[in-house]
């Protein structure tokens, strides 16, 4: 069953707290949680989030993140989850200078566990 969006928004206000919601939008949607206001009421942040993810086709991945942090409350409700095509993180493409679509990539490597004095950078950067 696919949630319509008032099925979504009750999901999240039923099932995240306030600060619950913020951390879901940090870790999932970042770019949502910059668009918070102080004061901003807890409904107008679902409502926000639900429109971020429609207008960026980004719905899937609200699901895959909402099933993810509520698997129980989420089967509960809508059934089984759909299929994962969770992307985290990743910048909404944007029109280079000739008109064609382009994503931002920051690429972090980590340092190896046998190498702890310092960063690597890899060799493409």
């Amino acid at each position: 069953m696919t949630p319509t969006n008032a099925d979504l928004r009750q999901f999240i206000l039923n099932f995240f707290s306030d600060e619950e919601l913020e951390t879901l939008c940090f870790d999932y949607f970042p770019e949502v949680r910059q668009d918070f206001t102080i004061g901003m009421i807890k409904n107008s942040k679902v409502m926000l989030l639900i429109d971020y993810c429609q207008v960026r086709g980004r719905g899937d991945d609200l699901y895959g993140a909402l099933e993810r942090e509520r698997p129980s409350a989420w089967r509960e409700k809508f059934g089984a989850a759909p299929v994962e095509t969770f992307r985290r993180n990743v910048s909404t493409p944007r029109p280079n200078e000739q008109g064609t679509m382009t994503h931002a990539c920051l690429l972090y490597t980590s340092p190896s566990p046998r190498d702890r004095t310092r960063y690597r950078m890899p060799s493409s950067a």
